[in-house]
């Protein structure tokens, strides 16, 4: 009798496909309100909902689904976008995988974008939250900017903490209190290539000498796949 009611629940799932489907929210251009909403509208629609904050694949430049060709439940395409469609229109709709970013049989992938937001021009905080090393400087220089406004620096053997915003692009402000720091960046990007695939490098370079020697700047390499 076991057996057999094993057997069933395994033919019921074979045959519905599975019973619930999870939705992977690109949350990075959200704000918290914003994130609770479209969590609460996917939830209320019997999805099962994560979030994250990861780079968006170089082709995704607005509102878009992804999904697997394998996805099982494919009527849940059309019940996410109907979700959502009232405040976030879907631009795209695409049955493959973009970059590295691969979905399942159960789960779909949905990136938000809001309006007058382009994902890929680098001129938000949610593009600059990045780990940044140091080129052609003379001390060894890591920057970790945080996408919740704060940041972490070692500068050889100190670390330095506080907060960041971009003051007025494209100009990035750094402020500590423990060691003191307050010092400025000039942010550009340009693109090269290599072996591989194109690369888009986002640099830091100081406005002032006397944090940083003259011709160190801090980057960030992002490759276009």
């Amino acid at each position: 009798m076991r057996k057999r009611i094993r057997w069933l629940c395994f033919l019921a799932v074979f045959l519905t496909g599975c019973s619930t489907v999870t939705v992977h929210v690109n949350t990075r251009y959200l704000s918290e309100q914003e994130t609770r909403e479209i969590v609460n509208k996917l939830t209320a629609a019997e999805f099962t909902v994560k979030t994250n904050t990861q780079l968006f694949p170089s082709q995704v430049s607005s509102t878009t689904i992804l999904y697997s060709p394998l996805l099982q439940d494919r009527e849940a395409i059309f019940r996410l976008e109907k979700a959502i469609t009232s405040d976030w229109p879907v631009s795209y709709i695409q049955a493959l995988s973009i970059s590295n970013h691969w979905y399942t049989k159960s789960s779909i992938g949905l990136y938000v974008v809001p309006a007058n937001v382009n994902p890929h021009r680098g001129t938000s905080s949610a593009d600059l939250a990045n780990v940044y090393t140091g080129w052609q400087c003379k001390s060894n220089v890591v920057l970790n900017l945080h996408q919740d406004g704060t940041f972490t620096l070692q500068k050889n053997d100190q670390t330095y903490s506080g907060d960041w915003k971009i003051t007025r692009f494209p100009y990035l402000q750094l402020s500590g209190s423990s060691p003191y720091l307050h010092t400025y960046f000039e942010v550009s990007q340009h693109g090269e290539v290599d072996k591989i695939s194109p690369v888009t490098i986002t640099s830091l370079t100081p406005l002032e000498n006397d944090f940083l020697n003259e011709g160190c700047v801090l980057t960030f390499g992002l490759r276009d796949n």
